[in-house]
């Protein structure tokens, strides 16, 4: 009742209603334009969350590639570690493979000179047949020196034989440690490869994050341009006064690389009368 009196105690009201039609026409098209930009920013947080997602698949493919690397390296160490070890062993038997060789050499010098000194005695023997008990004494003392020979030269060839096997299985051993430390070689090389593999990989991974990464910065940008927008609008029809007309209080723009956007203020909000 209150609200008819007071219209019928407006002059011209009919005019009134007249001259804001168009100001309420505005009014509603900046409404149907302020819901459509903040679809458009609802558009653009879940594209940024799709890229959130696609970061934290790429950060778990990252510490699966940085798991491998490390595995690789390792296994590269210990086989290093394994291929010195061999190596050493092999230097160890070549060593003693050359000693032994030394002492069969000593050895057949010693046998050679007792078979000189067996001669010599039998030299002896036959000089002292001239004198009968001369000869009989050194032939008994050179009978004595003959078996002590035969008895060393026994012991001798004994030791030979013996030398001769420790040689061989010396040698049976270098080549063993041989073979070992070419298969060793190997695995190694086909673990370098592999950490090569991994390297290029974990390459193209933080190639892709990176991407992903300065995708989401600019996205995360020009959301927060959007959403500013939104605010600004939302601000200047909550308080507006017909029929004024909104403008943006800044001009933002988002560089490469920023996480927010740069703005400079206009201040030209205009009324129209």
């Amino acid at each position: 009742m209150n609200i008819n009196n007071a219209i019928v105690g407006v002059a011209n009201v009919d005019q009134i209603l007249q001259d804001t039609a168009d100001d309420l026409i505005t009014a509603e098209d900046l409404k149907t334009r302020a819901e459509t930009v903040q679809a458009e920013a609802r558009e653009q947080l879940d594209k940024a969350e799709n890229v959130t997602q696609a970061l934290s698949q790429a950060a778990v493919s990252q510490d699966a590639a940085d798991l491998a690397v490390a595995q690789t390296r390792a296994d590269t160490n210990l086989a290093r570690a394994d291929l010195g070890q061999i190596q050493n062993d092999m230097g160890k038997a070549v060593n003693a493979a050359d000693r032994l060789v030394y002492d069969v050499q000593e050895l057949a010098l010693k046998q050679r000179k007792l078979q000189t000194d067996y001669i010599e005695n039998e030299n002896h023997v036959t000089a002292a047949t001239e004198a009968a008990l001369k000869a009989k004494t050194q032939a008994d003392k050179a009978n004595t020196e003959l078996y002590q020979l035969n008895n060393g030269f026994k012991n001798v060839s004994g030791v030979l034989d013996t030398k001769t096997t420790t040689i061989g299985g010396a040698k049976d051993l270098a080549l063993e440690l041989q073979r070992r430390a070419n298969e060793l070689a190997a695995q190694a090389s086909n673990k370098l490869s592999f950490l090569s593999d991994v390297e290029l990989e974990f390459e193209e991974n933080e190639r892709r994050l990176t991407e992903l990464s300065s995708q989401l910065v600019a996205l995360n940008c020009e959301m927060m341009i959007h959403l500013q927008v939104i605010d600004d609008k939302s601000n200047f029809y909550r308080s507006c006064t017909p029929p004024g007309t909104w403008s943006p209080l800044s001009t933002c723009t988002c560089s490469p690389g920023d996480m927010e956007p740069t703005c400079t203020s206009r201040r030209d909000v205009s009324f129209g009368y």
